[in-house]
């Protein structure tokens, strides 16, 4: 397929993981997973079955159906200003879409446009303060979202600086983040309620440049070893740190073949070492300090695999490279999300925000498109092959191009999706789509084009509910050049 066309769909569909090729869970992983996670390992071989039964004909761009246009008229609720309320019929809809759901997970059309940013910031608020929320969770490094979590639970720091050097992918400079750090710490100053935690559920180190400060999670697993078995962990520490300045796809590619040995075996010597020196660990910090640290030995080991894989970001010409680099990535993201869960116990309950490739419960990626290749799939069928219907999804839609711009119908702009929430009207509205048909239009699969192609979705599998926003904006950054509006 055409180079161009594969970076829009691939960045669009945010990169998106396949299954064929997950690597296997070490037994310190195993242990130290979210006992959630070994349903998605009983779940996946039925999930991979049951994507192959999709409907394989793509829905073209066209006129949308009157019915549909009368059902989405009939069943859309309006949806208020970013700083507004909840009004009681809004309220009232996202409740019965989330149910006793312990995670929601709310998908962005696109990266840094204003209008999604400040709809999950009004809908965090919510239900945190109304639904018995206890944490946020987002497509942002898991080492850098402790830093975060550090600020937001009191800690010392600017938020901005935080934010920019902790906020994942380049978008550390938005106003909305940084607005929402600033909530999440304000109402965790009030001590009479459970605090809300913050998650990075990303690879550690995801920036501009692909993972170029993975390294934090590598020095946080130095740092620990120093503080609880020095003695025991000398030589080691020496080697990883000999690799700390270089951990780096970019640096990795220019590793002797020794050099990529002493840190495979370095990296398993402290698997071993943490499995071996638990009880020692554990008196010399907290279960909570070891936990983090296995969790980012894990992560960084997951780096040196996406490292093996070798550079693969926006400019890459190597479609399998990407798609493996991709299945190492939402299957990280999904293991992260579920660990998450777990560590807030049995009344957790988690708002997860991510592109919609990321979220969507079902495929978005097709046969055609990568002929020879196993089928993408998303962090949110990992996460559904895990907890099922106790995942819910909300994805967002829009047709107008942050610079005001309408798709149009049969220009190849719109897609057949995009068609049917415009003729609605009336936007911004929310859907609830979950008790529309599996052979309706709603369990076919349907385009959306306006903001990069997505040729298969098929609207009832990928999602509980819609969120249409129609015309999106930039949202402001609080440093000149900083990222903005863009896929990924």
């Amino acid at each position: 397929m055409n180079l161009h066309r594969w970076n829009v769909a691939f960045m669009l569909s945010a990169c998106m993981a396949m299954t064929g090729s997950i690597d296997v869970p070490t037994a310190l992983n195993r242990r130290y997973a979210s006992t959630a996670f070994a349903n998605y390992e009983k779940g996946s071989a039925n999930l991979t079955a049951a994507q192959g039964r999709l409907p394989s004909s793509p829905t073209q761009d066209s006129s949308p159906p009157p019915e549909v246009v009368r059902w989405i008229r009939a069943n859309a609720v309006r949806v208020g200003g970013p700083d507004d309320p909840l009004a009681a019929d809004e309220a009232a809809a996202i409740t019965r879409l989330i149910g006793d759901a312990p995670i929601l997970a709310f998908g962005e059309v696109t990266h840094g446009a204003h209008e999604p940013l400040a709809y999950r910031n009004r809908l965090i608020r919510f239900l945190v303060e109304q639904r018995g929320f206890t944490a946020v969770a987002l497509e942002s490094g898991l080492a850098q979202g402790r830093r975060v979590d550090d600020y937001v639970m009191g800690g010392a720091g600017d938020v901005v600086q935080i934010a920019h050097d902790n906020i994942g992918w380049g978008f550390g400079d938005l106003e909305a983040n940084v607005a929402l750090m600033r909530w999440l710490r304000g109402y965790n100053a009030d001590t009479s309620h459970r605090p809300i935690r913050f998650y990075g559920a990303d690879v550690s180190g995801g920036t501009g440049a692909i993972f170029e400060t993975g390294r934090l999670a590598l020095d946080d697993v130095l740092s620990y070893l120093a503080r609880t078995i020095p003695k025991a962990s000398t030589e080691l520490r020496e080697q990883l740190a000999a690799f700390a300045p270089r951990f780096t796809p970019q640096a990795y590619a220019t590793y002797t073949p020794a050099e990529r040995a002493t840190l495979s075996t370095a990296l398993a010597t402290a698997e071993r070492l943490f499995e071996g020196s638990r009880p020692a660990m554990i008196a010399g910090s907290s279960q909570d300090d070891y936990d983090w640290a296995t969790r980012e030995l894990l992560d960084s080991r997951r780096l040196e695999s996406i490292f093996q894989i070798g550079p693969s970001g926006p400019q890459s010409t190597d479609t399998a490279a990407i798609l493996r680099m991709s299945d190492l990535r939402d299957h990280t993201m999904a293991d992260h999300l579920l660990w998450a869960l777990n560590r807030e116990g049995p009344r957790g309950r988690i708002l997860s925000f991510a592109a919609n490739g990321h979220v969507a419960g079902s495929q978005t990626i097709h046969r055609e498109e990568f002929p020879g290749l196993p089928l993408p799939t998303s962090m949110g069928i990992q996460v559904r092959g895990a907890l099922g219907d106790r995942y819910r999804v909300l994805l967002t839609a829009a047709t107008k191009t942050v610079n005001g711009a309408r798709a149009t119908v049969g220009s190849g702009q719109m897609g057949s999706l995009d068609s049917a929430l415009v003729a609605a009207g009336s936007s911004p509205f929310f859907l609830d789509i979950r008790g529309t048909a599996r052979d309706s239009w709603w369990g076919r699969r349907q385009s959306l084009g306006a903001f990069g192609r997505v040729r298969g979705l098929v609207p009832n599998l990928a999602a509980d509910g819609i969120l249409f926003l129609d015309k999106l904006t930039c949202e402001p950054s609080l440093r000149p050049g900083a990222a903005g509006c863009r896929r990924g």
